[in-house]
């Protein structure tokens, strides 16, 4: 049991938050699946976004976009709730797909949602890159090209935290 554990703790643990705009372009999603192959014998965890398309969502059920911060986005009605952890899953559900087209089925995805106690909290990506510093080895958050900057700004304090653009 003891050598597990000194294996697991030798492997390099990698974090990625993906903008769910990266993940809706098909052109940027090549460049991503390029470069997540470049990463080899690394333990990936991603985390994908997606908070322009729960917008988009909620237009489409008539739902009003509710207020949003820093931190995340309060639910203020089930329905609400329930379209936001649609688009993400499905974005997760999606990704998923893609690595395994790519070769790359091991990486782990997870969607930017915390369980505290029974009650589920939606983070924003950017924040469980926060999270993440704690115990990941490198992290990337990865925009597009566009955000680069306002991207790089936010996350000036984490030096672990690479921003870099599709």
């Amino acid at each position: 049991m003891g050598q597990v554990l000194t294996i697991i703790a030798r492997m390099h643990k990698l974090f990625v938050k993906i903008s769910g705009d990266v993940l809706n372009s098909p052109e940027l999603v090549l460049g991503l699946m390029e470069w997540l192959k470049t990463f080899k014998k690394k333990e990936i965890t991603i985390c994908c976004g997606g908070g322009n398309q729960i917008n988009k969502d909620f237009q489409k059920h008539e739902i009003e976009v509710e207020r949003h911060c820093k931190l995340g986005r309060r639910h203020e009605c089930a329905k609400g709730e329930a379209v936001a952890m649609k688009s993400l899953s499905n974005n997760a559900r999606r990704l998923r797909r893609l690595l395994g087209i790519s070769g790359l089925p091991t990486i782990k995805v997870i969607i930017p949602i915390v369980s505290i106690g029974n009650v589920r909290c939606h983070v924003n990506g950017d924040q469980m890159a926060r999270f993440a510093y704690l115990g990941y080895d490198e992290l990337f958050v990865v925009t597009t090209r566009e955000r680069i900057k306002i991207k790089r700004s936010e996350f000036l304090d984490l030096p672990k935290i690479t921003v870099i653009g599709f």
